[in-house]
């Protein structure tokens, strides 16, 4: 049923026939509801890989941590879910845009949100790297404005919408649209690429 509320979260549902989901804990235990875990799959309809692709495919066709005793194999969706009290699932984000960083666990999606929020923003995306002279996690945003806008005044603006720890410590504006992948998503990748290669230019 549709919800009143446009805030409150809509369900991605339940299982279909023959194939059973479940979410697991940071330490592989069954997420209770209420509980934040990753989301897996198992059944019938589990596939054998990735076409030509055995890195990804060790990383996501795994053994399933409640049987490690058996040879069954089980889908890591990668997706990030919250189990509810009526048995489906929430949509909470994805396990590799998720980092901890300075004791909090922040969902790089709700950065890049909040950069949508702004006027004047067309796309924006947010990607963590390793800064090894300070030997933590660092934020970065990159950000394809669609008017003369700096980096600081895009920061101070971002105040409004984040939480301090969320504002990311470097922002880059960009004077052409975001790389894309073959399938249309902004590519991250690439983004970190890019971000090594130019490592040493900072200004902002």
């Amino acid at each position: 049923e549709r919800p009143s509320d446009p805030t409150i979260p809509l369900p991605i549902g339940k299982a279909c026939a023959n194939t059973e989901v479940f979410a697991l804990t940071e330490d592989l235990k069954l997420a209770s509801p209420g509980e934040e875990g990753e989301l897996y799959i198992r059944g019938a309809s589990v596939g054998l890989g990735y076409w030509r692709d055995p890195e990804k495919t060790a990383a996501a066709f795994v053994r399933s941590p409640l049987r490690p005793e058996s040879s069954e194999r089980v889908y890591a969706t990668g997706d990030v879910v919250k189990l509810r009290a009526d048995g489906a699932y929430d949509f909470i984000g994805r396990k590799d845009f998720q980092i901890k960083y300075m004791g909090y666990r922040i969902e790089l999606g709700d950065i890049e949100s909040a950069f949508a929020s702004l006027d004047g923003i067309v796309e924006s995306a947010v990607i963590a790297v390793r800064d090894e002279t300070a030997q933590t996690t660092k934020i970065v945003g990159f950000v394809f404005p669609g008017q003369v806008m700096g980096a600081e005044e895009i920061r101070e603006r971002l105040k409004a919408v984040l939480p301090p720890y969320m504002i990311p410590k470097e922002i880059q504006t960009v004077a052409e649209p975001l790389p894309r992948t073959p399938n249309g998503k902004i590519d991250r990748n690439l983004l970190k690429d890019r971000y090594g290669l130019e490592e040493g230019r900072r200004g902002v």
